[in-house]
């Protein structure tokens, strides 16, 4: 954990103001959230200038104007990096500042969005001077929401277990696209990080000897996840589909009754987180008449599929600096490996289980973009579905946990694939923050230097956010190290058992 709070400290400050999927918009989002103006006024114009033609109705509708200290509020929703992966940061440098002293009426078309994730982001912003302390401040906020949910996980993963391969699964799900969006002013990241506790929690939870703050962990973090984002309640019933399938309903009510109260408060924080959410898309969420029509022109291609699994790795900015693709492909076949080892070593409720739940991904991202997006002009993009997407990874790394003690070849190949993991992990978040660093400081195909010729500087200078971020991957490397040794010793110990049951009794 200490690795990724570190990388995401480095993405925080290395990051240029603005340089995430409409960052601006959801500073202001947050700040009038923290000063407890929920409504807002209905605003349709000026509208942002990126907004595309077909998708104008339907910001109109979600739009709003709060009135907010100036020396807080971006002086615009627009960045003049966005779109253009060679554009380097140091436009930012020229651009005109506004009046520090006043109130501004400032519109965002996050405004119908759900305010509970924006309150903390705000509240973190109030406490800075000017438009950049408090995107920094909020970004620290979301970090530190991020980092609590991912150390639940965490915790789900590797308390009283004898392997470590959820812990590996998690790593993996924790891609550099989820680091790079905790360290942004947005709620994904927060969503993400709530989901990937929740899986780890419902997946902890319905073991027999799961401990029971296993229900806690999942409870708050379906609640954070529910209440981030509309389409999140969904995905809570996934969840309680899958923990259904996985025991059996007579076994999972057994757990449930071993969890006693740990339980009950669990399942009273989903309940609510969902109730509050779906409530919030009711009442708050402007509606929007489906047409096949618009889903039929919109509809998915191949190419924006491979597009969205990009994206679910790291395209960073606003979607205009991808991560190399050879470090891409090396995430992917990772992942890969853990859910094809998971579908040969699980039993068939597994395999069944794994492979509907890739059904149910791959459905939630047609029907988002079929009934949703295509619905008010907008194409799909990754993270609004990421907070699902990650149950991949976790899920099958929990089969394999499962299946470990009873596979002596699995055993053997367990240190070297641990710690192939942890390598792969630690060798691309590098490489998609120097892929960031690089696009912002000289342009993103620029020969130029870095780190002599950079037209913009993060706070502190390049040199010292690398370094940060370098000490990170260097912790993410160790624990690579740790978890192979540790499966070695795991697995001489569990050879010693193995030969002094075999072994006859001396008769004398």
């Amino acid at each position: 954990m200490a690795g990724l709070g570190i990388l995401m400290v480095g993405w925080v400050f290395g990051n240029p103001p603005g340089a995430s999927p409409d960052e601006p918009a959801a500073l202001v989002k947050a700040l009038a959230t923290a000063n407890l103006e929920l409504s807002g006024k209905p605003y349709t114009t000026p509208l942002p200038p990126y907004t595309v033609p077909a998708g104008m109705k339907w910001i109109a509708k979600a739009t709003r104007s709060y009135t907010l200290p100036a020396r807080q509020t971006p002086a615009s929703l627009s960045v003049c990096t966005a779109f253009d992966p060679n554009q380097t940061a140091g436009c930012l440098l020229r651009r005109s500042t506004r009046n520090r002293s006043g109130v501004v009426h400032a519109a965002t078309p996050d405004g119908v969005y759900p305010p509970f994730l924006y309150l903390p982001l705000g509240l973190a912003a109030r406490l800075a001077t000017s438009s950049n302390g408090a995107l920094y401040a909020a970004r620290l906020a979301s970090c530190a929401m991020s980092l609590l949910l991912l150390a639940a996980a965490t915790w789900c993963t590797v308390i009283r277990r004898r392997t470590l391969w959820s812990a590996a699964g998690l790593a993996l799900a924790a891609t550099p696209m989820v680091i790079f969006l905790d360290a942004s002013v947005t709620t994904n990241g927060v969503e993400i990080a709530a989901a990937i506790c929740f899986w780890a929690g419902l997946f902890r939870a319905r073991q027999a000897d799961a401990p029971k703050l296993a229900w806690l962990a999942a409870g708050a973090g379906g609640a954070v996840m529910a209440l981030s984002r509309q389409l999140d309640v969904a995905w809570l019933l996934v969840g309680a589909a899958l923990f259904l399938y996985l025991l059996g309903p007579s076994r999972a009510v057994d757990r449930l009754r071993e969890g006693g109260k740990y339980s009950l408060v669990g399942l009273c924080l989903l309940a609510g987180g969902g109730i509050v959410g779906l409530g919030w898309d009711l009442f708050a969420t402007p509606g929007q008449p489906v047409s096949l029509a618009a889903a039929m022109k919109n509809k998915l291609t191949l190419y924006q599929l491979i597009g969205l699994a990009h994206q679910s790795i790291g395209v960073f900015g606003w979607l205009d600096t991808p991560i190399p693709t050879s470090a891409e492909r090396a995430w992917f076949l990772a992942i890969a490996t853990l859910t094809c080892m998971a579908l040969v070593l699980g039993t068939p409720r597994q395999r069944v289980a794994l492979v509907g739940t890739l059904l149910a991904v791959a459905a939630a991202i047609v029907g988002v973009q079929v009934f949703i997006m295509a619905q008010i002009g907008y194409g799909l993009q990754m993270r609004y579905v990421l907070a699902l997407a990650v149950v991949v990874p976790l899920l099958s790394a929990e089969i394999i946990a499962e299946r470990d003690d009873q596979r002596n070849d699995l055993a053997r190949l367990r240190p070297l694939l641990l710690f192939g993991v942890m390598v792969v992990v630690a060798i691309v978040q590098w490489v998609g923050y120097y892929t960031n660093a690089h696009r912002y400081g000289v342009g993103l195909n620029s020969p130029r230097s870095l780190l002599t010729q950079a037209a913009w500087q993060p706070p502190g200078g390049t040199i010292l956010w690398l370094v940060v971020t370098a000490i990170g991957v260097a912790c993410l490397t160790v624990v690579g190290i740790l978890m192979g040794i540790s499966s070695c010793i795991g697995l001489i110990a569990r050879t010693d058992e193995v030969e002094t049951i075999d072994k006859p009794a001396t008769v004398r």
